[in-house]
């Protein structure tokens, strides 16, 4: 710590100056202090005096200035009083009350108290402000903590608007088509116009289609959001795996008559105890044989397999269909993403069957991955985990 003190006539001219732990050799009597002042520092200085002046006998103004001392310009603390001869200045880098106390009583200054009062106040307001800046810097940063999250949160509304828009815009088109063809159709029949009976029958086997096709996608719709907001629940039992896909299999055997389709199983093993739900992983079948059955050729097969890997179990299902191109595997599993193809016998797909295969396999701790190529069909392999049952 460095203590000047400077007084000063009201010429700015230095009658007496003293310093303590600092070298002030070029200072000099009669000398104006100004040459002390940088010249872009010199309007805060004045001003300075003025206030001093103006609020006469005494006063403590904390200002930060620049003086050149030690031959270049430092930031120091200035508290100053108004004399009847002009100005006393005491000029400190980094105030210790004790020491400036001790130096002042030392020098005999008359107002030695009164500086150290001043000093000791000026401390506990820049204390105080110190506080409030710490405190309001703190403040300041939770808000823009809080600016950040909210803005975080705004783009996630954006993107969930952006995809619900998205998702009724592909429902209403569907059913959009779907109504207009039942509406059409049945418009027929209101107007009473004839048909032959084979006639009748087509126009009754689309209107029962796109019937069908409709509570499909209502069945799917009610799947997704209930994945969506996370308030589906599984209902666990202890099964025959082998005997659920001989079932399954049984019941899409009526799929596959108008394309001569075969379903082959290999189940090399027999799973007769497995933990899972027994509804679900049906669905998640079905889901995975009518999507292999619409893309397939005409006299094909499609081949379940069934076997274990180490602690798990692992289904699969390959089909000689059209195949998946490397480009659209990795999008297929999310919800209202259609890939290119086209069914074989026209079928529409509304891109929501294999995402909630993904979650419902998933919702069982297992994992589902897809091996296609264009023009050669594709293999989806689930894997679940072997529990053992507890005797």
């Amino acid at each position: 710590m460095f203590l000047i003190a400077l007084e000063i006539d009201e010429n700015l001219a230095i009658n007496k100056f003293y310093s303590q732990g600092s070298s002030i050799d070029h200072l000099k009597q009669n000398e104006s202090i100004l040459k002390m002042i940088p010249k872009n520092q010199v309007g805060l200085f004045l001003d300075f005096l003025a206030r001093l002046k103006n609020n006469r006998p005494s006063i403590t103004q904390d200002l930060q200035i620049i003086l050149e001392v030690s031959g270049s310009p430092q930031l120091f603390k200035i508290v100053g009083m108004a004399t009847n001869k002009g100005y006393t200045l005491f000029i400190v880098d980094h105030p210790n009350l004790e020491q400036i106390a001790a130096i002042l009583k030392e020098w005999q200054y008359d107002h030695y108290q009164k500086i150290v009062d001043l000093l000791k106040e000026d401390n506990q307001s820049e204390s105080q402000y110190l506080s409030k800046y710490d405190e309001m810097t703190k403040i300041n940063n939770e808000l823009i903590n809080i600016r950040r999250s909210l803005s975080k949160k705004n783009q996630e509304l954006i993107k969930l608007n952006e995809e619900k828009n998205r998702i009724l815009g592909v429902v209403s088109h569907d059913f959009k088509g779907l109504v207009g063809g039942i509406f059409s159709l049945t418009g027929f029949f209101l107007k009473e116009e004839h048909f032959n009976a084979i006639e009748t029958k087509e126009i009754y086997s689309v209107i029962y289609a796109s019937a069908q096709q409709m509570l499909d996608m209502i069945y799917n719709l009610l799947d997704y959001s209930q994945f969506e907001t996370g308030s589906i629940f599984l209902n666990k039992k202890w099964i025959n795996l082998n005997q659920l896909i001989h079932d399954n299999v049984k019941v899409n055997h009526f799929f596959t008559r108008d394309k001569n389709i075969t379903i082959k199983t290999e189940l090399k093993t027999e799973i007769t105890d497995i933990f899972l739900d027994p509804v679900r992983i049906n669905q998640v079948l079905n889901n995975l044989l009518q999507n292999s059955i619409k893309y397939s050729e005409a006299n094909t097969i499609i081949t379940i397999i069934l076997e274990k890997h180490q602690n798990e179990v692992m289904l699969s299902v390959l089909d000689q269909g059209i195949g998946i191109s490397q480009s659209e595997i990795d999008n297929i599993f999310k919800p209202f993403t259609k890939t290119s193809n086209t069914s074989k016998s026209n079928e529409k797909s509304y891109g929501l069957g294999l995402s909630i295969v993904k979650n419902i396999i998933e919702l069982h701790e297992g994992r589902i991955e897809v091996t296609s190529q264009r023009g050669q069909g594709s293999r989806f392999d689930i894997y679940l985990p072997k529990v053992k049952k507890q005797k």
